[in-house]
């Protein structure tokens, strides 16, 4: 399951696909779905774009090979 959060921490549209579906397949339909100008994803986001939102990927301090 995909979901995307406001600010507030409540679920604001999500998606249910199998395990063989990557992330980043539906980011763009659920950024649509959120109604949102901004979203924050993990590592695994980096290099998105979105044609109706900010994405900005934060890194982790854990990392293994974190992206600067």
């Amino acid at each position: 399951m995909r979901l995307v959060v406001d600010e507030n921490g409540l679920p604001v549209a999500f998606e249910l696909t199998g395990t063989n579906v990557d992330d980043r397949e539906v980011a763009e339909e659920l950024s649509i779905r959120a109604g949102l100008a901004l979203l924050l994803g993990d590592k695994g986001y980096i290099g998105v774009k979105l044609s109706n939102a900010t994405l900005i990927a934060l890194d982790r301090n854990n990392a293994k090979n974190p992206v600067h």
